[in-house]
């Protein structure tokens, strides 16, 4: 089986050499947990942002309280936040030059008309 062509415009997806977790949780189960540990563990060789208010460190990484404070441009952001927040959060990370975002959320469309309106924006 051979190599796939390569997609420029896919590489921060599949090869990002920055991530942030924005939504990094303290508590094993989480989501915001499971990613990192799983970056982690799986051996990421990049760096890990972990974005939190409320915690300064998650499994050895410094924590920041916003996509605003990291020291380098992510190349991938997953946000894994409620979907409340997560309009104001991607409008945070374009302010901040991120190209690449995954959204790992519940509660919009399949949770009923309000939902289906903010899917929408």
């Amino acid at each position: 089986m051979g190599q796939l062509p390569s997609a420029p415009g896919l590489t921060p997806f599949f090869q990002p050499e920055r991530v942030a977790v924005i939504g990094a949780s303290r508590t094993p189960g989480k989501g915001g947990y499971n990613i990192i540990e799983n970056l982690q563990r799986l051996g990421f060789p990049g760096v890990i942002y972990p974005v939190n208010p409320g915690a300064d460190t998650i499994l050895g990484l410094t924590v920041y309280p916003d996509i605003a404070a990291t020291p380098e441009v992510p190349d991938l952001a997953l946000i894994v936040i409620p979907p409340s927040k997560v309009i104001a959060t991607l409008q945070d990370c374009i302010r901040k030059g991120i190209k690449s975002v995954i959204i790992e959320t519940a509660g919009f469309g399949e949770s009923g008309e309000a939902g289906k309106q903010e899917e929408q924006i």
